[in-house]
């Protein structure tokens, strides 16, 4: 998951985000924080979007087969998509700092 990419940029990633995919979307869904510092919350959409995926009967163990339909496919990718904008935008923001505060003279 796109988390991953966010949390490798840690020099120590927070263990309330866990190790598994489960794991973060667990600490997405409750709002976690990625230090007591962090000038960005979780956004709301990123929450819901969370707590859908969490909440998708395909995500969890079962011997019944998921029949897919276009709405349900639908909402579990924008889901899926809603958080991945966030992890890209923790990206582009982590980058962008980054470049600001280079030594031009290294």
């Amino acid at each position: 998951m796109a988390w991953n990419a966010v949390l490798a940029l840690e020099a120590e990633p927070p263990a309330v985000f866990g190790r598994t995919y489960v794991e973060h979307l667990v600490a997405l869904a409750e709002g976690a924080v990625m230090d007591a510092d962090d000038p960005h919350p979780i956004p709301l959409a990123v929450r819901e979007a969370a707590r859908t995926l969490l909440e998708d009967p395909a995500a969890g163990p079962g011997a019944v087969v998921q029949i897919l339909t276009p709405r349900r496919d639908r909402r579990v990718g924008d889901a899926a998509e809603t958080i991945l904008a966030e992890a890209y935008a923790r990206l582009i923001r982590r980058r962008a700092d980054v470049e600001v505060n280079a030594d031009p003279h290294p």
